[in-house]
């Protein structure tokens, strides 16, 4: 079990920790700067997550692969396969700055309200707000708690 998760890591967190990793040193031949310190700085982490997440010692949720994905600029299914149905969020012009505040606030009313959504529907709720907040440059909580709800009656 991992201390931050309390779950145990699973053949496909594996698995995409190692996408991750490959891609990342794709990223770092790229950008000869990019190393974990700036990336934790550039993300909201420490640098001690960061290498957790490329280790594999922390298993990859839906709103650190999409945050990862942006800022490596890949789709998100290329890192984890299991967000097939949605729709990518890695596109040119991202605003990393809104996508962080809508991951912030889905993870704060999910746990408020203690819902649990699927992994694949935690994607969907970020990629719809996101969608969304563009629009208006303002993430809308009340919006979120209406698809949260409507999500979890998927289930």
């Amino acid at each position: 079990m991992t201390k931050s998760t309390g779950r145990r890591i699973t053949a496909a967190d594996r698995e995409a920790a190692a996408r991750l990793k490959r891609i990342w040193e794709q990223a770092q031949h790229k950008r000869p700067g990019l190393t974990q310190e700036k990336a934790a700085h550039d993300l909201g982490w420490t640098q001690g997550m960061v290498h957790q997440y490329l280790s594999g010692k922390t298993p990859l949720g839906t709103d650190a692969t999409l945050k990862w994905a942006a800022y490596l600029g890949v789709d998100p299914v290329e890192i984890r396969d299991d967000l097939a149905g949605v729709t990518s969020l890695a596109m040119p012009g991202l605003d990393m700055q809104l996508l962080t505040q809508v991951i912030h606030d889905v993870e704060e009313i999910l746990q408020e309200r203690g819902t649990r959504l699927s992994f694949e529907n935690h994607a969907k709720l970020i990629a719809a707000t996101y969608r969304e907040s563009l629009k208006t440059r303002h993430v809308d909580k009340d919006i979120i708690r209406y698809r949260a709800d409507v999500l979890q009656m998927q289930l």
